[in-house]
């Protein structure tokens, strides 16, 4: 009889400790033009995505394991060092120019991965400021370019440049219209923004451990929204 109430409890104990696999979505996520999600797989890896109006979108990746009711998160190590290039291409319609650019972190692995911002661009030597969309891409009736001057958008409103360019001028093939620049950051500080390194189980809910030094901050909370690993992706 012992030996049925020590199973029966065990099987109780295990059908009550709580599942983390799953994709979390955070509660602002459709309130705001701003998103934060967790995905959770079953493998211990995890990957974190976030979007935002301005900063635009990107993901980290990681490990993560439980203890109790704490999940502890172990981003992968950033050691990937890049360099600025600019790829000129000739489209077969000279109709428009396509700019595309795109933000290469030294904290990520690979350069498949980037981020995506909106710029404020001038072309060659005119006074005229265009601005891309978030995915830092702008469309123009075609014409010759030579020079394309790449700024951070956050000095649109005065303030101090999120990002530190050590070249912003881009000297580019006149005759393409499909130009990609990308920039190399290998100076300021990682952009991953929401990031907890400590969450707390709490039935679907996950909310973040806040550190010591905030502890009169609002903790972010996510909620489950599926069960299963869907391999978020850089959008």
């Amino acid at each position: 009889m012992k030996k049925v109430i020590t199973i029966l409890s065990l099987i109780a104990f295990v059908s009550c400790s709580p599942k983390i696999t799953g994709l979390y979505k955070h509660e602002i996520c459709g309130n705001s033009p701003d998103c934060f999600m967790y995905d959770f797989c079953k493998d211990g890896r995890f990957t974190y995505w976030y979007s935002q109006d301005i900063l635009g979108s990107s993901t980290l990746t990681g490990n993560w394991e439980k203890k109790k009711n704490i999940i502890y998160l172990i981003p992968d190590k950033y050691l990937f060092q890049t360099e600025t290039k600019v790829v000129c291409k000739k489209k077969q319609s000279v109709d428009s120019t396509e700019i595309k650019i795109r933000l290469l972190p030294q904290y990520f692995k690979s350069k498949r991965d980037t981020t995506f911002l909106t710029w404020l661009v001038k072309l060659d030597n005119s006074d005229s400021i265009y601005e891309t969309n978030k995915n830092g891409v702008l469309n123009l009736s075609y014409r010759p370019i030579h020079k394309i001057t790449v700024r951070d958008y956050s000095l649109k409103f005065s303030s101090q440049p999120m990002i530190q360019l050590s070249d912003s001028i881009f000297t580019v093939d006149n005759a393409s219209n499909d130009i990609s620049i990308f920039i190399a950051d290998n100076d300021s500080k990682p952009m991953i923004l929401g990031v907890s390194r400590k969450m707390r189980i709490k039935g679907k809910k996950l909310i973040s451990v806040q550190p010591d030094s905030s502890k009169n901050s609002r903790p972010d909370k996510y909620i489950r929204v599926t069960r299963k690993c869907e391999n978020i992706k850089n959008e």
